[in-house]
C-alpha cells in the first residue's frame, strides 16, 4: 500500500503487483526462494526524499528501498532524475525491482551495477539505444572487466546506468532471465553457476556480454 503523509499515495498498485506476479513467473520453476515476495510503498515528497536518501545515492535515484523493505519513492523533479524517469510509477517500479532481486538472491549484498540493471530493465526504462551507445563509447566501446562499473565516479560521469540497463536486457532477453545461473553475489561481484553451459567463469560471462553489446548496439546494420 503507498502512502503519503498519511494518506492514500499516487502509486499504481496494480502496475507494481503485476510485475510481482511477471517476475515470480519468471522464477518459480526453481523453487527459491521458498518464501513469498511483499513490499510497501512510501511515497516522499522530492523533500523529504532528498532528506532521506542514502549517502550512496546516484543523482538519477529518486527513491530508496529502506528499513524492512518499505519501498520509498518521490516524483521525479530533478534534471537528473527526469532524465531517466518519466514519472513516479516508474519511479516505484524500478525500485521494486531492486526490492525483488536483492529478496532474490535472500537480501546478500550485490554490485549497484547489477541491481540497477535489472531494475532499469525490468522498470522499462527504455533507454535509447543512441544513449547507450554514447555510454559505452565513453567506457571504451567494451567493458573489460565488471570491477570497471563499480567505480562510482565513472558510473555517474560515463552514464554507468545505460551500460546496466543492457545487461539486464541481455540477461532477460538474449539469455531468457537467465538470473538463476548466478549463483551468490557481493558487494562488487555476481559469481556464475559452474553449470552454465559455456558461460562458467566471469571470464566467460563477460565475453559474452561484450559480444551482444558489440552487435546488439555499435554495429550500424540493424
Amino acid at each position: 500500500v503507498a502512502y503519503q503523509n498519511g494518506k492514500s499515495g499516487t502509486v499504481d498498485q496494480p502496475l507494481l503487483e503485476n510485475k510481482v506476479k511477471t517476475l515470480n513467473f519468471h522464477r518459480r520453476w526453481m523453487g527459491t526462494p521458498s518464501t513469498p515476495f511483499s513490499f510497501t510503498v512510501q511515497v516522499l515528497t522530492a523533500a523529504e526524499y532528498q532528506n532521506q536518501k542514502p549517502a550512496d545515492a546516484f543523482p538519477f535515484d529518486a527513491g530508496f528501498v529502506g528499513a524492512g523493505g518499505v519501498i520509498n519513492v518521490s516524483e521525479p523533479s530533478t534534471a537528473e532524475q527526469m532524465v531517466v524517469f518519466k514519472d513516479i510509477n516508474q519511479v516505484a517500479l524500478f525500485y521494486l525491482c531492486k526490492a525483488y532481486i536483492s529478496y532474490y538472491y535472500n537480501y546478500n549484498p550485490m554490485p549497484s551495477w547489477f541491481s540497477n540493471g535489472f531494475a532499469a530493465y525490468e522498470a522499462h526504462l527504455d533507454i535509447p539505444d543512441a544513449t547507450i551507445k554514447d555510454a559505452l563509447n565513453s567506457y571504451g566501446g567494451s567493458i573489460p572487466s565488471f570491477d570497471v562499473l563499480n567505480d562510482r565516479d565513472n558510473y555517474i560521469a560515463k552514464n554507468g546506468l545505460a551500460v546496466s540497463y543492457m545487461f539486464g536486457e541481455f540477461m532477460s532477453v538474449y539469455h531468457c532471465w537467465q538470473y538463476y545461473d548466478i549463483v551468490s553475489t557481493t558487494a562488487t561481484t555476481i559469481e556464475p553457476g559452474a553449470w552454465w553451459y559455456e558461460t562458467e567463469t566471469m571470464e566467460k560471462l563477460i565475453s559474452k556480454w561484450n559480444r551482444y553489446l558489440s552487435r546488439r548496439i555499435l554495429e550500424s546494420d540493424e
